[in-house]
C-alpha cells in the first residue's frame, strides 16, 4: 500500500500517516496480531511511551495510533534501521513516480485532508492572573489617554503590551514574558526536574527562569519554595556537617609591625 499526499506535511506527520493508515488496513482485512516496523526512531519512541510527545498535532496522531492498537489482540511497535527498510522506501518512491492506476499490485490511496487536523488537537487554556489583568488595562488606558495613578504608573512603565501577552522589559535581556501562577509552576518543575533540570538550588533558580525568558512578581519566593519542598533535592542534596562555630579572632604573636 502506498500514500499520496495532496497537502504539505512533515516527516514525522508522513510516519504516522503511514502507521495509521497500515493499521487500518490491518484492521480491515481481519489480522488479529500485528507488528509495525519503522525506521523512524522517534515515532516508535512516542508510541512505545520512550519519547515524551511534546508537539500537540503528533500527540493526537500518537494517541490515535494507540487506539486503533488496542482493536488488535496484540499489537507492538518495533524499530528497524534504515539499511533493512529499503523495500519500503522503494515502494513510496514508486508511488509517488508513476500516476494511479499503472501498477495494479499496490493499493494507492490518496488523501486529501491529515487524518488528524490542527483544529483538533487540545489547547492547553491559559488563564491571566490578576496582576497581569491589571497591569495589561492600566497599559491600555495610558495608550488611551487615561492617565493612571502615579504609583501604578511607576510599575508599569518596564512592562509593554504585545498583542494581547504581557512582556517585561529587561536591562540586558530580552522581553521576559509575564507567566500566570500555573504557569510559572509549570515552567519551575520543568527548568529545576525536567528533562534538561539539574536541580539547582533556590539561588540559581532565578536566574535560570530569566534566561529562558520568563517573568513573574514572586520568581524568587516561588523558586525558593519549590526547592524546599523538592523530595530528590532533600533526599540526595549534599549535607553540610561541620558543626555551627562562632567566629574567633586570631592574634599573632609575631611583631609583624614595628
Amino acid at each position: 500500500m502506498a500514500l499520496r499526499f495532496e497537502f504539505r506535511t512533515s516527516n514525522n506527520q508522513a510516519e504516522y500517516e503511514a502507521l495509521v493508515a497500515g493499521l487500518l488496513l490491518a484492521r480491515d482485512m481481519g489480522v488479529e496480531n500485528v507488528i509495525c516496523k519503522s525506521d523512524s526512531q522517534l515515532s516508535v519512541g512516542q508510541v512505545q511511551g520512550q519519547y515524551q510527545v511534546k508537539d500537540p498535532l503528533l500527540m493526537k496522531y500518537c494517541h490515535k495510533v494507540l487506539n486503533i492498537m488496542q482493536s488488535f489482540n496484540k499489537a507492538e511497535m518495533k524499530y528497524i534501521p534504515r539499511e533493512l527498510n529499503m523495500k519500503t522506501d522503494s515502494l513510496s518512491k514508486l508511488a509517488s513516480q508513476q500516476r494511479q492506476g499503472q501498477h495494479n499490485s499496490i493499493i494507492q490511496q490518496t488523501l486529501s485532508q491529515p487524518t488528524v487536523s490542527v483544529e483538533e488537537c487540545l489547547n492547553i487554556a491559559t488563564s491571566k492572573d490578576e496582576w497581569i489583568k491589571t497591569y495589561i488595562e492600566v497599559i491600555k488606558s495610558q495608550e488611551q489617554g487615561v492617565e493612571s495613578d502615579a504609583r501604578m504608573a511607576k510599575k508599569v512603565a518596564s512592562f509593554v503590551l504585545i498583542g494581547d501577552e504581557l512582556y517585561k522589559r529587561g536591562y540586558s535581556v530580552p522581553l521576559l514574558k509575564c507567566l500566570s501562577k500555573g504557569q510559572a509552576e509549570y515552567v519551575i518543575k520543568e527548568l529545576h526536574e525536567g528533562i534538561c533540570g539539574l536541580h539547582c538550588g533556590a539561588r540559581t533558580m532565578p536566574t535560570k527562569v530569566c534566561r529562558a525568558g520568563y517573568y513573574w512578581p514572586t520568581i524568587r519566593e516561588d523558586c525558593e519554595f519549590y526547592v524546599k519542598t523538592c523530595k530528590k533535592c532533600q533526599e540526595f542534596g549534599s549535607l553540610n556537617h561541620i558543626p555551627a562555630q562562632e567566629l574567633h579572632e586570631i592574634v599573632s604573636p609575631w611583631p609583624f609591625a614595628k
